[in-house]
């Protein structure tokens, strides 16, 4: 395996949320282990979102409990847990099981990744370039900025909806941009 600090980002969670003037875009907040401690947001649907507030919360591993039983009997660790960007705002995750010397991947939603990280005490990590090409920065309020790359496209519609509306033409234009990339138009 590479040297996972050199190639990846080791994030920890910091809690979810959803938008304020967009209510169905749940979000999962996470940050920088070290260094500049930069945030990082991944929209997840309501019923991962509902999970990991119930993990958060209540420490409520339900949904993950049977799984880490089951590696335990056979031995399996469970190691590093990788975000991974897919396309058009979705994201999926990687868990590296470990049994002995050998190693086997298994792709899952993110919710599940981040719930058996939480519950194993395992690591998130995102590969660094994804996480420079996907960052966007933070506002000087602290509110986490969205990458529109990392937008689901229907949330991208309902944000240019709400642009149009708002008269806000320069986000409008932005948003717009951003369907026709994905190769869907935008409201005219």
């Amino acid at each position: 395996m590479d040297n996972v600090w050199e190639t990846y980002i080791p994030l920890e969670v910091v809690g979810v949320t959803t938008g304020t003037s967009l209510p169905d875009a749940c979000m999962l907040l996470m940050r920088e282990q070290a260094g500049l401690r930069r945030h990082f947001t991944v929209l997840v649907r309501k019923e991962e979102y509902n999970r990991l507030k119930a993990a958060l919360m209540r420490k409520d591993f339900s949904s993950t409990r049977l799984m880490t039983k089951l590696a335990g009997i056979f031995s399996i660790e469970v190691g590093k847990i990788q975000i991974c960007y897919v396309s058009g705002g979705k994201f999926s995750a990687r868990v590296y099981l470990r049994r002995g010397d050998e190693e086997r991947i298994m792709e899952t939603e993110v919710a599940t990744a981040v719930l058996l990280a939480l519950e194993t005490g395992g690591t998130v990590c995102i590969r660094r370039e994804e996480f420079d090409r996907l960052y966007m920065g933070e506002s000087p309020e602290g509110e986490v900025k969205i990458p529109l790359p990392s937008m689901q496209t229907e949330l991208l519609s309902q944000a240019l909806e709400l642009a149009v509306q708002e008269d806000n033409f320069e986000l409008a234009s932005q948003l717009r941009d951003e369907l026709r990339n994905r190769g869907i138009g935008g409201t005219e």
